[in-house]
């Protein structure tokens, strides 16, 4: 007899939750385009980069159209080093970690930073919505 143990449990109890209240990933099967594919089919359309700020990025790709933005929150120049963070999955407003990791109005660091916000995570509701989006890729 196979006992799971308590972290198999767990792990059978979240993942038996997370199908009652999230969206199916695998609608139909699971065959995708290979990652390989999904690159070389992007396409960017990258801004004019003028200083510190938001900039928003379109991509074309095997998925559709998605919007994604970069920010640098703070550019000391060249050269200095450079921190590039990217939020966790979920996390609105995408900066919400970074500004309590690195505090720039209160703290003087010789560094760049620039903070990735992946594509849907402009709002709750968009983020909700992506994943009941029926993409066929």
């Amino acid at each position: 007899m196979f006992i799971l143990g308590i972290h198999g449990l767990i792990d059978r109890l979240s993942i038996f939750t997370g199908t009652l209240f999230a969206a199916k990933y695998f609608r139909e099967d699971l065959q995708a385009h290979s990652m390989e594919e999904h690159l070389k089919a992007v396409k960017l359309s990258l801004p004019e980069i003028s200083g510190e700020g938001d900039y928003i990025i379109e991509a074309e790709t095997l998925a559709g159209s998605l919007e994604t933005l970069f920010r640098i929150a703070q550019w000391k120049g060249a050269d200095f080093p450079t921190i590039i963070y990217h939020h966790g999955a979920a996390e609105i407003p995408f900066d919400f970690g970074f500004n309590k990791i690195f505090p720039l109005k209160k703290m003087d660091i010789a560094a760049n930073f620039i903070l990735i916000r992946a594509p849907y995570h402009d709002t709750n509701k968009n983020y909700s919505r992506a994943g009941l989006l029926q993409m066929d890729i």
